[in-house]
């Protein structure tokens, strides 16, 4: 997930982690614009994303000769002190707006130090302030200067800001494009094809031979006749003479 600064339309928007590994993080986004002829509107955003120690300042330099115009700073209203709030004595964060102050070479809005006021409004955790001015020159890339609020060295930032302004440190240095060298390409000497050279073979003269044509000559060969072979006649059989079964005798009255 990206924070919302960076859906910021024709803006340029980079991250910068002052100590990494033991702070947080935070984004710096620019626009600069040509609303009409002469005119240039710079408009700057710092985004906290949770950079403990907080952002006290923020400076941008202007070139020799630059006229700037409708200077104006935005931050979000901070809440009312509580019972344990966490501010110091249960103040609450300040509001008051950042102080400007100019001279011939920058512009820089700031807010107390820490060592000043713990409540004062610094750029704290989730938190984006705005800075704007017009001026009568076109933009130049150079370091805008970032000052924090509970600890570290403050820090540069590119940005665009208008006139003859100091370049931006370190110098983008250009990489030279490689040349390439021509290399010397091997000719191979031609070598010798030896040509085969074809010998006809003599093609043999086929001489027909004399063919024997056999004349086939039809035998009657003999066909078996089959010849039934008689039965032998059946010999009767005798007939067995009746049994003569005796007269009973008569019973007596």
């Amino acid at each position: 997930m990206q924070p919302a600064i960076m859906a910021w339309t024709g803006a340029t928007v980079s991250q910068a982690e002052p100590d990494p590994g033991n702070d947080g993080i935070w984004f710096m986004g620019y626009k600069v614009t040509n609303p009409s002829a002469g005119v240039w509107h710079y408009e700057y955003a710092l985004y906290n994303e949770n950079l403990d120690r907080g952002i006290q300042s923020f400076s941008v330099p202007l070139g020799p000769g630059v006229n700037i115009s409708n200077i104006d700073f935005h931050a979000p209203p901070q809440e009312p002190g509580w019972a344990n709030d966490g501010t110091q004595n249960n103040q609450g964060y300040s509001s008051t707006p950042w102080t400007v102050t100019q001279d011939a070479s920058s512009i820089t809005w700031s807010t107390e130090t820490f060592a000043t006021n713990q409540n004062a409004n610094a750029i704290r955790w989730g938190t984006l302030y705005n800075f704007r001015f017009d001026a009568d020159q076109p933009p130049n890339p150079t370091d805008a200067t970032v000052g924090f609020f509970k600890t570290g060295s403050p820090s540069g930032v590119l940005v665009q800001a208008p006139g003859g302004v100091p370049t931006p440190s370190p110098t983008p240095t250009s990489t030279p494009t490689a040349t390439a060298t021509p290399t010397a390409t091997f000719t191979p000497t031609p070598t010798p094809t030896a040509t085969a050279t074809f010998t006809p073979t003599p093609t043999p003269t086929f001489t027909p031979s004399a063919t024997a044509t056999a004349t086939a000559t039809a035998t009657t060969t003999p066909t078996a006749t089959a010849t039934a072979t008689p039965r032998p006649t059946p010999t009767p059989r005798s007939s067995p003479s009746p049994r003569v079964r005796p007269t009973p005798a008569p019973r007596p009255l």
